[in-house]
């Protein structure tokens, strides 16, 4: 069973030195970056794979891909 994490608020004031806070960082990271890879890109179908994984887990909204195989 995959255990379920939540979003992080960034106002919040707890320690943001956490795994779950880490995973939001990049998860917000990859969603941002992630359209603009070049579809030729060798490690775009691995972040592409990634990213429903970590939404998932996070609790937040998956990516939808344009214009390109996951």
């Amino acid at each position: 069973m995959m255990a379920r994490l939540t979003l992080v608020p960034t106002s919040c004031t707890a320690d943001h030195n956490t795994g779950e806070a880490l995973l939001n960082d990049v998860f917000d990271m990859l969603s941002e970056r992630l359209p603009y890879l070049p579809l030729e890109d060798p490690a775009r179908p691995a972040l592409a794979a990634l990213c429903p994984m970590l939404a998932q887990s996070l609790g937040r909204s998956r990516l939808a891909l344009i214009g390109g195989d996951a």
